[in-house]
């Protein structure tokens, strides 16, 4: 889909309304794409309105369970709401199943924040 490309440069630039406005409009043709749901959870959470972000992640996630960046942002709008136990829960998961040695890292990351808190 191209509106998906035009949406991830305006959520790059900031331009969080323009981007909304455009998945709003590309659902009203595709209702069942649920990489829009993601990319909404991503201009929330970069608005810092984690609880809007966190249920559009799971969302997400009910179809698309093993996705990295999909579980990882909902650890990190979990983190930001102060509930470090299903982050920590989900980042220890991406941890224990990932082949990758960047996702491992990613998650470890993340992790180290708890012990800033």
């Amino acid at each position: 889909m191209k509106a998906k490309v035009e949406i991830i440069k305006l959520i790059q630039s900031k331009k969080y309304v323009e981007a909304e406005n455009l998945i709003n409009s590309s659902q009203k043709e595709d209702q069942l794409d649920n990489e829009l749901i993601f990319l909404q959870g991503i201009i929330k959470a970069n608005q810092k309105k984690y609880m809007e972000a966190k249920n559009l992640f799971k969302k997400f996630l009910q179809s698309s369970n093993d996705h990295f960046d999909g579980n990882f942002n909902l650890a990190g709008c979990y983190h930001e709401m102060g509930d470090l136990e299903n982050s920590k829960s989900i980042l220890d998961e991406l941890m224990k199943s990932s082949q990758s040695d960047k996702i491992k890292n990613n998650a470890k990351a993340l992790l180290d924040k708890f012990s800033e808190k």
